[in-house]
């Protein structure tokens, strides 16, 4: 039911970021980020229901950023991952008496990057020009992407990339790819490969199998870890980093792995549509990247000087977002030129 909140400033403008693992609002009167479960609700509506009824304003603009593909025709979305029922900006427009749109998460990342300030983390050099596209690669628990065309209002270009498939270049990576297909009832992805969520955990469940002596060490600390919901990400990367053991071997194999996989996944995203740039985002990229970068084969596979077009990929500069936040700070500035266009 929709809930009667009262009155606010005709300014006041609300963005939520939904993706399957949390949802992030942020709204135009505070610098406070509340964050909730997205497992704890049943639909959109009930997310947009709760924040409204604890905060007791009603806003004129709500954007609500979601992991989804959008509809461009209606604007309409569904969280396939949790199984929620189709969200229809006209009807919930109606409901909550506010303009209510709509996008993709991965436009929103973007918007929130290339729409204000943010702090950057080269990873990789490179020598862009100023009007080539940008890529906008965010790996978190899932994988997403955006390109981002440079104009005087930029465009904004939404990848449904973590769902596509990933080639393999080596014969143990075959082997890994065979292994994670098995897992998925045939099916293979780059996220059930690279993210957070499946893939990291399924490239040390690898190595397990292969190696379950060697691993022993190193998949205790994970399993002990894991339980003070510490990441499989971070506990290789700090055991990795940590003095010279077992577990330290393996845990930087499975990183040196994960490294060069990412790195030729990204290599043949540019080689698809060629950009100056990339952005990356999202939790695992902050945990990993720098790491990934520094001390395994990511840069090296990424360029791969040895191919007919390795120019390419050498002269594309890497960045690693430090904001954490960007999606929704990415969905507040959409609800807020939402809001001047209906004002203007």
């Amino acid at each position: 039911m929709a809930r009667s909140p009262e009155s606010g400033p005709s300014e006041y403008v609300v963005g939520f970021d939904v993706g399957g693992t949390k949802t992030n609002v942020l709204n135009s009167d505070s610098d406070e980020v509340t964050r909730y479960t997205t497992a704890n609700f049943d639909s959109p509506y009930e997310v947009i229901d709760t924040y409204l009824s604890e905060t007791e304003k009603h806003p004129a603009v709500v954007c609500l950023g979601m992991a989804a593909v959008r509809n461009s025709a209606d604007g309409s979305m569904r969280l396939a991952k949790r199984g929620w029922p189709l969200f229809k900006p006209e009807e919930a427009s109606e409901r909550y008496g506010a303009k209510v749109v709509t996008a993709n998460d991965m436009i929103t990342t973007a918007a929130g990057i290339f729409e204000q300030d943010v702090e950057t983390e080269p990873i990789k050099p490179g020598s862009p020009v100023e009007s080539d596209p940008t890529l906008v690669y965010a790996w978190s628990t899932g994988i997403g992407a955006s390109l981002v065309v440079p104009s005087e209002r930029n465009k904004y270009l939404p990848s449904a990339v973590g769902h596509a498939g990933l080639a393999p270049q080596h014969e143990d990576e075959v082997d890994y790819l065979r292994f994670v297909a098995k897992r998925h009832n045939g099916k293979l992805s780059i996220e059930f490969a690279l993210a957070g969520e499946f893939g990291i955990d399924n490239l040390v469940d690898y190595y397990l199998e292969k190696n379950p002596d060697a691993m022993l060490d190193l998949y205790t600390l994970i399993a002990q870890d894991k339980a003070a919901n510490v990441s499989t990400g971070q506990v290789l990367v700090d055991v990795a980093r940590d003095g010279d053991s077992p577990a330290q071997a393996m845990a930087h194999k499975i990183l040196n792995r994960l490294g060069g996989l990412l790195g030729y996944t990204l290599r043949n995203q540019v080689l698809a549509v060629q950009v100056g740039d990339i952005k990356m985002t999202g939790s695992v990229a902050l945990s990993l990247a720098p790491y990934l970068a520094e001390h395994t084969s990511f840069i090296e596979r990424f360029v791969d000087q040895e191919a007919r077009c390795a120019y390419i990929p050498e002269a594309i500069a890497i960045d690693l977002v430090k904001d954490p936040l960007v999606a929704v700070k990415g969905s507040l500035v959409l609800a807020e030129k939402e809001l001047e266009r209906l004002n203007t």
